[in-house]
């Protein structure tokens, strides 16, 4: 005896929740890590992300530090270093 749908009563929905066979489930698994929508690289200049002409250089310095993410220093020009450990005071 199969446990498994028939093929006229696989397709209902349970509390608005459709019921999948073990193909369709694991289609959609599969391409549910996939990026649905990657828009073109030419639709969006950002003109409006210059610099505004007559801010002085140094209110733009903190834009050429590195951020702190995922335990390393991220730096606008795209280089990653390994965040150091901190020291340990226990041994003071």
């Amino acid at each position: 005896m199969s446990r498994s749908p028939s093929e006229s009563s696989r397709d209902f929905n349970v509390r608005s929740w459709q019921v999948l066979s073990h193909a369709e489930r694991a289609e959609r698994e599969s391409q549910q890590g996939k990026p649905h929508y990657r828009p073109p690289s030419d639709c969006y200049d950002g003109k409006e992300l210059q610099r505004t002409p007559g801010i002085p250089d140094a209110r733009f310095r903190a834009f050429e530090l590195p951020s702190r993410a995922h335990g390393q220093l991220n730096y606008p020009n795209g280089t990653r270093i390994p965040f150091p450990e901190p020291a340990d005071d226990t041994a003071r």
